[in-house]
């Protein structure tokens, strides 16, 4: 939270109107502070760039299978072309 002070003084006076944000009392001011990010402000946009960074591009091409997707496919390998009882023609 140190890090975004200035960003949290800024949002506080645009979204609450709230001039001296240091002269509230501690508990006030950490309770409207972790509710900033709900407001589209400084605050927000930082978390949300923090979330982007931390939360990677998931692996299309190299995900695994899953468990009935791997199973369907060994079906189809070394079986003469039939298909597995789930896949059969209607």
């Amino acid at each position: 939270m140190v890090d975004y002070l200035d960003d949290i003084e800024s949002d506080l006076s645009a979204i609450h109107h709230i001039e001296d944000p240091w002269a509230l009392p501690a508990r006030r001011f950490f309770l409207l502070a972790e509710r900033l990010m709900a407001y589209p402000g400084v605050v927000q946009l930082r978390a949300r760039a923090e979330l982007d960074k931390a939360e990677p591009e998931p692996d299309v091409a190299n995900a695994e299978l899953s468990f009935e997707a791997a199973v369907a496919s060994k079906a189809f390998q070394g079986d003469g072309g039939e298909f597995p009882p789930v896949f059969s023609p209607l």
